[in-house]
């Protein structure tokens, strides 16, 4: 080709990576997302009380998981301060699950509850075998 016919461009160019696949969400909605989390657990206890802690999450912030903040998560869980230590978290680690499989499974862009830290619960074992 003759160098009169080659044209090089005047500026440096850039190759574009392609865009990596976004994860397809697995849900439509925030009751089919809960059906699936609760439908990974084999005991019906866990599915009992995940299903409660989801209900009276979602009834809490009154708007889609899309939209929920830290901040949000976090009101829920003050409102919880008065329960036993247990209590708050169970309801704690249930929410961090539903928000992490929400994530995992596409439907939320990012996990609000990662950066929660679950309470501890003191263990009276030892006391009460004891006494």
């Amino acid at each position: 080709m003759p160098a009169a016919a080659r044209r090089w461009p005047s500026s440096p160019t850039t190759i574009e990576e392609p865009a990596a696949n976004p994860a397809i969400a697995q849900a439509d909605s925030d009751a089919q997302l809960v059906a699936l989390w609760i439908g990974r657990h084999a005991s019906p206890h866990t599915r009992r009380n995940y299903r409660r802690q989801a209900d009276r999450f979602l009834a809490f912030v009154g708007r889609p998981l899309a939209l929920v903040r830290m901040a949000d998560l976090q009101a829920y869980l003050a409102t919880l301060e008065g329960l036993a230590p247990a209590t708050r978290a169970n309801a704690t680690a249930a929410l961090k699950s539903l928000l992490s499989f929400a994530q995992e499974t596409g439907y939320l862009r990012f996990n609000v509850g990662k950066v929660v830290k679950t309470p501890p619960i003191k263990n009276t074992l030892a006391a009460r075998l004891l006494s």
